[in-house]
């Protein structure tokens, strides 16, 4: 895989996640947090060990059991994570400090990757995160424990990225993503069980409930995340952070278009479309590796003076 189709799907990736937030906004009322996440992966799981079920024997092997095990933990608690934090805390906080995961993948990486950013990831990371603090608003409370836990869910990205980019080169990667949100979907059932277990029988089966379980289990969990650790093989994890950061860019333009659960729209103002260039910005300059281009055609003008 050539590494723009690599981009063009991560991009694609972002604009399927993006729907999904005004999906879960309108379907609240039917199922628990934990309810509805633990369901989500049920139908991720399902669908995935559906088409691929000639694959399943292959997981019986305990590298590969360990690996999405670890990766399906990792997905699944940002998630829970997040869903626990926006009690607790503002919507634009949550969204901000999720987002931050974007910064911590470039430590994570040259910690546990040993492998050093580049000076345009760098600079793609630094311009797309004050593209966060305008089209997010920043912090716009006092810090809480709902923030915390909202950070947690920020390493866990973070590190679920990581993990990938090690796994991949480990075991194959079809039969990582088969068996994460099968693993996901295991622990979830589990926390339902010991900690929430009416949660389950009260859930109400709308139709508008079972379009969105569908939605966000079938595209943004089987699909989105099997694409992810795919393209990982082609993409460094910065990259993906920052690409995958259009995500809330998109979320803004479908708000505009769509009206939420109290009937209205969002509005744009000047600081929205700001950060939503920001964020386009940083991408692209981390792509195009600016800072190498430069270096490049200054050493190529200074070999043409010396000759």
């Amino acid at each position: 895989m050539a590494k723009w189709q690599a981009n063009g799907i991560l991009v694609l990736m972002a604009l399927i996640w993006s729907a999904s937030f005004i999906m879960m906004k309108n379907t609240l009322q039917y199922a628990s947090p934990l309810a509805f996440v633990t369901l989500r992966f049920a139908v991720a799981a399902f669908l995935l060990a559906a088409v691929f079920y000639k694959k399943l024997r292959l997981m019986l092997n305990k590298r590969v059991i360990i690996y999405c095990f670890i990766l399906g933990t990792f997905n699944t608690g940002a998630i829970l994570l997040q869903r626990v934090g926006i009690k607790y805390t503002s919507a634009s906080n949550s969204a901000f400090i999720t987002a931050f995961s974007v910064l911590l993948v470039p430590i994570f990486s040259a910690a546990v990757l040993r492998k050093k950013p580049c000076l345009s990831s760098i600079a793609g990371v630094l311009i797309a995160f004050a593209g966060l603090l305008f089209i997010t608003g920043g912090l716009d409370t006092a810090l809480n424990i709902g923030d915390f836990y909202t950070f947690l869910c920020a390493v866990c990205i973070s590190v679920h990225m990581i993990l990938v980019v090690k796994f991949v080169k480990k075991a194959d990667s079809l039969l990582l993503c088969i068996g994460q949100p099968i693993a996901g979907a295991f622990f979830l059932f589990t926390m339902c069980l010991l900690f929430d277990p009416a949660s389950l029988p009260a859930v109400t089966f709308s139709k508008e409930l079972v379009i969105s379980l569908l939605y966000i289990g079938g595209l943004c969990t089987a699909l989105n995340n099997s694409a992810q650790i795919v393209v990982q093989k082609y993409v460094n994890p910065t990259s993906v952070a920052l690409i995958l950061l259009l995500e809330p860019v998109f979320t803004l333009i479908l708000a505009l278009i769509f009206r939420g659960p109290d009937g209205s729209t969002e509005v744009l103002t000047l600081f929205k479309a700001l950060g939503a260039f920001l964020i386009i910005a940083g991408a692209v300059v981390s792509e195009i590796d600016l800072f190498g281009m430069l270096k490049r055609k200054k050493e190529v003008c200074l070999g043409q003076e010396l000759k």
